[in-house]
C-alpha cells in the first residue's frame, strides 16, 4: 500500500485533479496571490501593492498606526476612517487596478485553455477574463454585491461560455466591493443570511457534494476563509479538492493546525 508521500499516490492525486477538471466537476476558486503583475520581478501581489501605495500615503498624512502595510482590507479600513469617504476610495482602487486591465499572465493564460464552467474571482482585475478571450472563448461575467440585491443571471456556463463570478464584488458596481475590514464582515454576514442571497446556480455548485475545488492562491491562512467555505457548504464533500499556496503559507506558526482544518 502507498504512503500519502508515496510518488504512486500523488502522481495519482494529480491525475484525479486532471480528470475532475476534465469531466466538469471541478470549480477554480483565484485568490489574492496570483494576480499579480507580469512584469513585476518580485512577483508581489496586486492586493499588497495596493495595500502599500494607501499605507504610503496614510504615513504621509501623518497616521502612525499601521501595523501591517501588506494587509489591503486593514489599510483600507484607515484609509477609509480617515477620509470619511467611501467614494474616495473606490477610485483609489479604480484607478490603481485600471493600469493593469489588458494585462495577463502567463499562469491565466494556462488557467484560460482548461475546461472550467465556473471560476470563482476574488480580485478586482480582469486578467482571467481576457485570458479566456485570448483562447477563443466567450466569457461570461457577473458579481455579488453584498449591498443590495442584484438580477439573477439566467445563463448556464459552458466550457466555451465559462461563468467568471467576481465573489467579493466588481469595478463595474464600486459599491459591492469588499475593501475593507468591515465591508468583509458585512460580506460575511449578509451571505449567511442570504440577504442578498448568492445565486441559485452558485450555491448549487458549492453545495454539490460531488464538486471539488481547485484554490489557487486562496491564502487559506486567513480565518475568514473558514467561515466563507462553511457557508457555502465547501466541506464534506466525495471528491478531493486542492489548494496551491506560495512557499509563505508553510512557513506559517499555525500551518498543521490549518491543513487540519481543511
Amino acid at each position: 500500500m502507498s504512503t500519502p508521500s508515496s510518488p504512486i499516490t500523488t502522481e495519482l492525486r494529480w491525475r484525479g485533479l486532471v480528470e475532475r477538471i476534465r469531466r466538469g466537476t471541478c470549480i477554480l476558486l483565484l485568490g489574492p496571490g496570483v494576480a499579480i503583475d507580469p512584469d513585476d520581478p518580485g512577483q508581489t501581489p496586486l492586493s499588497v501593492s495596493l495595500a502599500r501605495c494607501l499605507a504610503a500615503g496614510a504615513t504621509a498624512a501623518g497616521d502612525t498606526a499601521l501595523i501591517d502595510c501588506d494587509n489591503l482590507t486593514y489599510v483600507a479600513q484607515l484609509f477609509h476612517r480617515r477620509k470619511k469617504d467611501r467614494i474616495e476610495l473606490e477610485m483609489v482602487v479604480d484607478d490603481f487596478y485600471q493600469s493593469f486591465d489588458q494585462l495577463m499572465s502567463n499562469f491565466h493564460r494556462d488557467i484560460a485553455e482548461l475546461p472550467f464552467t465556473l471560476c470563482i474571482s476574488t480580485t478586482p482585475d480582469n486578467f482571467l477574463y481576457h485570458a479566456l478571450i485570448e483562447a477563443g472563448k466567450e466569457p461570461l461575467r457577473d458579481h455579488y454585491n453584498f449591498k443590495r440585491a442584484r438580477p439573477l443571471a439566467l445563463v448556464e456556463p459552458t466550457v466555451e461560455k465559462p461563468l467568471v463570478y467576481d465573489l467579493y464584488g466588481s469595478r463595474t458596481e464600486p459599491e459591492s466591493l469588499v475593501l475593507t475590514e468591515n465591508d468583509r464582515l458585512e460580506f460575511l454576514v449578509n451571505v449567511i443570511k442570504g440577504s442578498p442571497e448568492l445565486p441559485p446556480f452558485i450555491r448549487s455548485q458549492f453545495a454539490n457534494s460531488d464538486t471539488s475545488f481547485l484554490f489557487v492562491g486562496f491564502g487559506f491562512h486567513q480565518w475568514h476563509n473558514r467561515i466563507l467555505l462553511h457557508v457555502l457548504n465547501a466541506h464534506g464533500h466525495r471528491n478531493r479538492s486542492f489548494a496551491l499556496e506560495d512557499q509563505a503559507f508553510f512557513t506559517h506558526p499555525d500551518c498543521h493546525q490549518i491543513v487540519v482544518f481543511y
